[in-house]
């Protein structure tokens, strides 16, 4: 194409990474974490303001394909906002909602361009500058025919338009979305779906409004039908991955997510990547927890799993708690008496915790930031017989322990620390073959890492 900026690639984004559109930023404390988009391989990656011009000299009926905000624009901001235009000959044939830091991939189909002799591309900013402003045209295709003309008879509108439910409880749970075309044409969402066909599942994050449209090849769309899903009195009180305490007795954060359209307090034992138990949400009370902001009674309705038993240390069996899409169940089954051979480690005499395993661009999925480590565990996993590297702005004692997830402490040892880096000799003396949390203890800091021993 021709360009009037030169800001553009052909099958990259603007900066020469693989076009990717979809993903979301989140920020917690000022500190922004992103996750990960879908990757395109086709088609023009441009910087706003920037037009490609192409001369069709009146050989295509129509263009189809998809635009999007290239995540490599996210910012913790929230800025850079791009509008993208189709223009015939200077007319406007078809203009994209504003696309953003959290906006998905927008579709457009059968755009009509019969006699046009010069289509432009026109990616613009929006409602801000042109910070961050990466816009991608993604898989776009044209479509000849003879005569010139095209086809100019829309669809029937949409039928059976609904969502599985137009209230959800609180943000992050799914529905399905539903709709029928008559006559062979195809169900298309709008923005914030962006696909084909039906039934579809999203996630909702917040009061949304959707909308469908039936579409037959190289013909107008139809009119849109859209409806509303709305968010339940949950919603706000907590949200997805909120820090809402410490648990002292290991130094784990105690944080929300969102699984199962419900919240689910967990105590996360491993930041990357990401680890986590369940636990009742009356944990909160214990004495042992440092509670962040309140204690959140009047939110517990809102959680899936209370169990009183062992200070509301009890956790849920897989029937109660599925093991969530993106993440694997194991079972902690530590070895205190160092048996041999180490006992079964199942559902039976283990507690379960969950490990992430989904893609991620700077860290885990809506992550935690850790403070920065001063312990380093050398070798790990190691045969009970490895080395602590630990680094002090200032002379202090060590209070070394291992540790189960439950704050069960089976072995302790002190260690008089100097500033700057110490390394400190462990050989279990207790504990056998299994996984551990080994909790460092200084003047000015804790710190709790997995010690596993094979």
């Amino acid at each position: 194409p021709n360009s009037n900026s030169g800001w553009y690639r052909l099958n990259t984004s603007i900066d020469n990474n693989t076009m990717r559109v979809g993903g979301n930023v989140t920020v917690n404390n000022g500190v922004a974490s992103y996750s990960l988009g879908q990757p395109y391989y086709n088609g023009f990656g441009v910087h706003a303001n920037n037009s490609l011009f192409f001369n069709l000299n009146g050989n295509y009926t129509s263009i189809s394909g998809s635009v999007g905000r290239d995540d490599e624009g996210d910012n913790q901001w929230g800025s850079g906002h791009v509008v993208f235009y189709i223009k015939g000959d200077g007319v406007v044939k078809w203009t994209s909602a504003p696309n953003g830091s959290n906006t998905g991939l927008e579709n457009f189909t059968n755009v009509n361009v019969a006699g046009v002799t010069t289509l432009e591309l026109y990616c613009d900013i929006s409602f801000d500058n042109n910070y961050f402003d990466h816009g991608d045209w993604i898989n776009p295709i044209l479509t000849s025919g003879s005569g010139g003309g095209g086809c100019t008879t829309s669809p029937a509108a949409p039928t059976g338009v609904a969502p599985s439910a137009y209230t959800v409880a609180n943000t992050g749970q799914s529905v399905v979305l539903n709709a029928s075309c008559a006559g062979g044409s195809t169900v298309t969402w709008g923005n914030p779906v962006n696909a084909t066909g039906s039934p579809q599942t999203v996630v909702v994050n917040g009061v949304t409004t959707y909308s469908v449209t039936c579409v037959n090849s190289g013909c107008p769309p139809s009119s849109a039908v859209s409806f509303t899903v709305t968010v339940g009195p949950c919603s706000g009180l907590v949200s997805n991955n909120q820090v809402l305490g410490t648990w002292t007795a290991t130094n784990h954060p105690l944080v929300v997510k969102s699984f199962h359209n419900t919240y689910w307090l967990t105590q996360r034992i491993n930041a990357s990547p990401e680890q986590f138990l369940v636990r009742g949400i009356g944990m909160l009370t214990r004495g042992d927890v440092t509670v962040t902001g309140s204690n959140y009674a009047n939110n517990w309705s809102c959680f899936g799993w209370n169990d009183p038993a062992y200070g509301y240390l009890a956790t849920p069996n897989s029937s109660q708690f599925p093991t969530p899409a993106g993440y694997t169940l194991a079972y902690e089954c530590p070895n205190p008496n160092n048996l041999v051979p180490p006992p079964p480690c199942n559902a039976t005499n283990g507690t379960p915790y969950y490990t992430f395993t989904g893609g991620a661009r700077k860290a885990v999925e809506d992550t935690l930031v850790e403070e920065p480590s001063f312990v380093t565990i050398i070798p790990n996993p190691n045969k009970g017989d490895f080395t602590l590297k630990v680094d002090l702005e200032i002379d202090s004692p060590l209070d070394i322990s291992i540790i189960s997830s439950n704050g069960v402490v089976y072995e302790n040892i002190l260690f008089d620390g100097k500033k700057g880096m110490n390394y400190v000799p462990y050989k279990t003396k207790k504990v056998g073959s299994g996984r551990y949390i080994l909790r460092v203890i200084s003047k000015d800091k804790v710190q709790s890492s997995v010690l596993v021993i094979e």
